[in-house]
């Protein structure tokens, strides 16, 4: 994947470059088709070559920069893995770096290596308009719930709301297990890590609930300690207050806007927002 700044201007069919730009992009006919190629030039392909012995090292052998500014000749060809981007727009550079990374990954059965990446760098508009827009693509409820989890880990609220948005179901997603799985890799700097790794042992739903119990001073009775959701755990137990469950998940790991988040679609906001004030203090 290639990000090269765009110069202004441009004649015919053959997009206009200053020397400094280096790679024109124009189109040919090629099998009953336009494709649109870069050429590199040969003042471009020495001015390459100065800033490959500088990058690379001066003492690089000539060989060795000749096979780099070869593939450089190579890529430059390939104008669909090449984002052109404007220095004076309003989106910012590194907005135009995953863009170009996530063209480079390939068709829909890379979207969710796409959608991570965009996760992890935090770019929900680069979901937005270059997966989710296309809709040439429909998730499964499986690869959706994979999506809300590694969000809701990396504590990406816009990207849980843009998966719910989308058609990602929280009931659906929070089964025993899977919220047995998120406090079981807690932060190692959150309150819970300290206050649910005494045991010699995996934490369990009902060590949650006991714990929000004593935190509550007896005055909340959670449905985390019923047997059901520990040693009689299915798989697909869920939960009918699974907003209000990750309203503590959040203030236990310290995360106050996913917290304020689920607590905005709480079916008992009144009593959640005192268990939440509770353990943030």
């Amino acid at each position: 994947a290639v990000v090269s700044t765009q110069s202004t201007g441009k004649t015919g069919r053959v997009y206009n470059v200053t020397k400094r730009d280096m790679v024109a992009f124009k189109e040919e006919f090629v099998d009953g088709e336009f494709v649109i190629r870069g050429v590199i030039g040969e003042e471009g392909k020495k001015d390459i070559a100065e800033m490959l012995e500088t990058v690379f090292n001066k003492f690089t052998e000539s060989a060795k920069i000749e096979q780099l500014l070869a593939s450089v000749v190579e890529i430059a060809s390939m104008r669909k893995q090449i984002t052109i981007y404007k220095i004076d727009g309003s989106e910012p550079l590194d907005f135009a770096i995953l863009s170009s990374l996530m063209k480079s990954i390939g068709e829909s059965a890379a979207r969710m290596r796409q959608l991570k990446l965009a996760i992890t760098w935090g770019h929900e508009k680069v979901a937005k308009e270059l997966i989710f827009e296309k809709k040439d693509y429909k998730f499964k409820m499986e690869e959706l719930n994979s999506l809300l989890m590694f969000s809701i880990i990396n504590r990406r609220v816009e990207f849980i709301r843009l998966l719910l948005d989308y058609g990602a179901d929280l009931k659906n997603f929070l089964t025993a297990k899977s919220l047995t799985k998120l406090y079981n890799i807690l932060p190692r700097n959150s309150g819970a890590f300290r206050l649910l790794t005494r045991f010699d042992r995996a934490i369990c739903l009902r060590d949650v609930g006991e714990l929000m119990e004593v935190v509550m001073e007896g005055t909340y009775h959670s449905v985390l300690t019923q047997d059901k959701y520990n040693q009689d755990m299915r798989e697909d137990d869920r939960f009918d207050n699974p907003y209000d469950l990750m309203v503590i998940y959040s203030a236990l790991i310290d995360a106050p806007d996913m917290a304020k988040f689920f607590w905005e679609n709480s079916r008992t906001p009144i009593a959640t927002s005192l268990i939440a004030h509770k353990v943030f203090l």
